[in-house]
Order: C-alpha cells, then sequence, then structure tokens
C-alpha cells in the first residue's frame, strides 16, 4: 500500500509513503518519501484483518489525510472535502477504533492508520467481531 500526503492535510510536506511487510508478526514498515527524502516508521497491524503486500513492486497508491484534529466517532466528523479512496490518520481515543473504521469506509476511505502517542500495542481481536470493515486499519506511534 502506497500512500501520498493530501492537499487538504496539515502535514507539512508531500509524501508518498509504502507498508511493507516486515515479519510474518504484526509489524510493517510506512516508507515515507516525498520532497526528495525518506523516511521509515514502525507500524503495527492485525494480520488476520488485512494483508499487506509483501514487496514494494506489489504495493498500491492511495492519498494521505491528517484527521488527527477531529475524533472520527461520527459521520459528521468526516470533512467536507471527503475522504473517498484516501488513507485516513486518526488519533486514539473517543471511541473504538473499529467504529472510526466503520465511519472511515462509510465516508469512501480504503484505509486507517490510528496514532497513538502513549504506549504502542499489538493490535488484537478477529475478524469476526467486525465482519463489516474491509479496510486497511493500522496502528503508528
Amino acid at each position: 500500500l502506497k500512500l501520498h500526503h493530501s492537499k487538504n492535510s496539515s502535514w507539512s510536506t508531500a509524501l508518498i509513503t509504502t507498508v511493507v511487510i516486515v515479519t510474518a508478526a504484526q509489524e510493517a514498515i510506512l516508507h515515507a518519501s516525498g520532497n526528495g527524502t525518506t523516511k521509515d516508521y514502525c507500524m503495527l497491524y492485525n494480520p488476520y484483518w488485512t494483508t499487506l503486500p509483501s514487496t514494494l513492486e506489489n504495493a498500491t497508491s492511495v492519498s494521505l489525510m491528517d484527521l488527527t484534529s477531529t475524533p472520527l466517532c461520527n459521520l459528521s466528523d468526516v470533512p467536507s472535502v471527503g475522504i473517498k479512496s484516501k488513507a485516513v490518520v486518526v488519533p486514539w481515543g473517543s471511541c473504538q477504533f473499529f467504529e472510526k473504521a466503520r465511519i472511515a469506509q462509510k465516508g469512501g476511505a480504503e484505509a486507517m492508520l490510528v496514532v497513538n502517542n502513549s504506549v504502542l500495542f499489538p493490535p488484537s481481536g478477529n475478524r469476526s467481531e467486525f465482519p463489516d470493515v474491509k479496510i486497511l486499519i493500522a496502528f503508528i506511534s
């Protein structure tokens, strides 16, 4: 999954990011590049929820939208410009991340990255707990 920065985001630089599986466990690398620089970020995801490409060559592009200033706990939290075909970055808390994922999916998002500035934990649960959620859910710190 390649992501790139949305013009509607408050992030300061345009990024093209790529998620690549590092181990068979729950860790992945979020590879960001743009404006001549690159940076890697550690990311956690649950392999029972989604499958990530194992190489950069198999990744696809998605625009990234920073929604860390909104809880994304209600459809009314979706910005007026929409989130269709975006990977949204949302804050941890305010409501369950499954509910955030359902809202992101209803808004047309393709992926959701949950930012947690405290201790990053491996996401748990199984697919049967939320069979209606099909988008990628990952956690970054």
